[in-house]
């Protein structure tokens, strides 16, 4: 297989155009290896990528097409970006692409985008300016003027930069920045060294960076201070849901238009960024951690859309006297008032003399739970009865954990109000109760020659049914029934 990187035409077409062969081949019978494809992909890149092929094959990394595919996108958009940051100030885009800050070597291939720092034309130096020669006001003039290219001021030269010689921990790389994007919305960025933001909001944890230790290196903004690190959870759209990741040592910049997901951070980490058609997924451990989308050029990280335009907000019940004395149990007003003023506890903005102004108020609640009632009388202090059978009480005893020798587990009971006669009879089942009333009331009224004229019992299902209200009505007795749970 013969394959040649076209100029002008991208890493990811060139590597398509190898995979639409590799299918065409098997297709037609054709056994093609993994190996024997990436080594005929890297065969044909250009010159622009003979370094990294260099490090691939010595470190035996030619496995496969899609373990290198990142790779060289990683490398070609670094390329693009060098290319792209010596004529920023002519061009006008709506994107300005990060690139690392890197010091520059020599050579002629560069004068052609070098920019005279006398005149301002690109295409010389400034020693080879001729405007220099003509010795006009306005030529010393700009000469006076002239002043450091690193840091701007006018006091020192280059050379003499104290900034000049910085490590990387003290200087980052600049960003991706495009206009009027979705405020949360966060880029992939090749060449930032660390995951940076300018929303305070996102962290969970910030902690604050001496002034000057850390600056960032922009294309467009100059130099930037960070003055804060920390971390933060961004929520994340995965192709078996949603998902939440946490970053950590997010560099907290003021001023950046845009958040930056370092790609060289995640990937000294362990992740794996695979890039295929417009699309990236990011593996850790095997395990898709996050989706990536290209949008104008940019690669977004797919969020869910409340997680970075909230459409919502916080709302939080304003405190009350009656709000605590709810939450502490329907605790009294004046106790209330104590805690507060003692601080016995803590979170309550409530003052005492709030607490105080409400002791007057009734809370139907606390009435209905604390109220209490006259105990009853060991004896009946009824005075409704002045004869026999004038009023007769009558109930049910629950079954009995063992059932009689007689196959009885019910007990009737009968209590004559005035002479205090108790009548037991044992029951079988529940549903004999009608008979056994009208057995027991028939013996009674036999042997004391009285009529009862009153029933009293309890709205339990045995009495309260239209059998008993029958025999009652044809007897004439009056049907009393109690208060609903409660002895009386």
């Amino acid at each position: 297989m013969t394959l040649k990187q076209e100029s002008g035409k991208t890493v990811a077409k060139y590597v398509g155009r190898a995979k639409d062969l590799e299918r065409e081949l098997l297709a037609a019978g054709a056994e093609v290896k993994p190996e024997d494809l990436a080594m005929s992909v890297i065969t044909g890149l250009s010159k622009e990528f003979d370094t990294l092929v260099t490090v691939l094959v010595a470190a035996h990394a030619v496995k496969s097409v899609d373990e290198m595919l990142p790779q060289l996108q990683i490398h070609e958009q670094i390329k693009r970006l060098k290319a792209s940051s010596l004529d920023l100030d002519e061009k006008e885009s709506t994107t300005a692409v990060a690139y690392a800050a890197r010091k520059g070597g020599s050579g002629k291939g560069k004068k052609a985008s070098m920019r005279c720092h006398k005149c301002g034309e690109l295409g010389h130096f400034e020693r080879e300016c001729r405007k220099g020669s003509q010795g006009s006001e306005g030529s010393d003039k700009s000469r006076n003027k002239k002043g450091c290219f690193t840091c701007g001021s006018p006091d020192h030269m280059k050379k003499d930069c104290p900034k000049r010689g910085k490590s990387k921990s003290s200087q980052g790389v600049a960003f991706t920045a495009a206009e009027e994007a979705d405020p949360g919305q966060w880029f992939l960025d090749s060449g930032a060294s660390q995951h940076m933001t300018g929303d305070k909001s996102l962290f969970k944890t910030l902690e604050p960076l001496k002034d000057g230790e850390r600056e960032i290196k922009f294309s467009n903004k100059g130099v930037l201070k960070a003055t804060g690190v920390g971390t933060m959870e961004l929520r994340c759209l995965t192709p078996v849901g949603e998902r939440v990741n946490t970053l950590r040592e997010v560099m907290f910049v003021p001023g950046v238009a845009e958040n930056l997901f370092s790609v060289s951070r995640a990937t000294e980490l362990g992740a794996e960024f695979i890039f295929k058609r417009g699309m990236c997924q990011v593996f850790m451990k095997n395990e898709v951690v996050l989706r990536v989308e290209q949008k104008g050029g940019l690669f977004a990280i797919c969020q869910p859309r409340l997680s970075w335009r909230d459409s919502c907000m916080l709302v939080r019940e304003a405190e009350s006297p009656e709000l605590w004395h709810r939450r502490l149990g329907h605790e009294g007003y004046e106790n209330l008032a104590k805690m507060a003023e003692e601080e016995l506890v803590s979170g309550v903005r409530v003052s005492g003399k709030a607490f105080r102004e409400k002791k007057s108020l009734v809370c139907e609640p606390c009435i209905l739970g604390k109220q209490t009632r006259e105990s009853f009388p060991k004896e009946s202090v009824s005075e409704e009865s002045t004869e026999l059978l004038q009023l007769v009480h009558m109930d049910v005893c629950r079954p009995m954990p063992k059932v009689s020798k007689g196959g009885s587990r019910y007990l009737a009971t009968f209590l004559d109000d005035y002479s205090k006669l108790s009548v037991v009879q044992p029951l079988k089942k529940k549903s004999n109760v009608a008979a056994v009333i009208e057995g027991v009331l028939a013996r009674l009224e036999l042997q004391t020659g009285k009529k009862v004229k009153a029933v009293q019992m309890d709205r339990g299902g045995e009495y309260v049914n239209e059998e008993m209200t029958t025999f009652l009505s044809k007897r004439g007795i009056t049907h009393k029934k109690t208060a609903g749970y409660s002895p009386e």
